[in-house]
């Protein structure tokens, strides 16, 4: 089963290393991100949370909060992911309006 979990007190890629060395022995890591901070692990059987954060300590201040079982096809967003489409598309949009009214096609004028 693959469970996904964010981790507390994570900051750089040597953070990653610590966490990837203390787990690994209880559990197979699959990913480790910082943004945002996660690690997805599988584990042939579920392990209380308790004991992979025990495990977590001997590493350093770090610490696991349950996010999601992947196994389900769940997901969670961050507020980044959340974006709405119309404002990511704005800017687009705009120009095209801009385009639309200053391009106008030219009728030849009777004489």
């Amino acid at each position: 089963m693959e469970l996904t979990y964010r981790i507390q007190g994570v900051h750089c890629t040597d953070c990653i290393d610590k966490i990837k060395a203390a787990l690994q022995s209880i559990a197979h890591v699959m990913a480790i991100t910082l943004e945002p901070p996660s690690v997805t692990l599988h584990l042939e059987k579920p392990l209380p949370l308790e004991v992979l954060n025990a495990q977590l300590a001997k590493a350093g201040g770090y610490q696991l909060q349950p996010i999601i079982d992947t196994d389900t096809n769940s997901s969670f967003k961050t507020e980044k992911t959340q974006t709405n489409w119309l404002k990511i598309y704005y800017p687009i949009f705009l120009i095209a309006g801009f385009i639309t009214v200053s391009v106008r096609p030219t009728t030849p004028r009777p004489i």
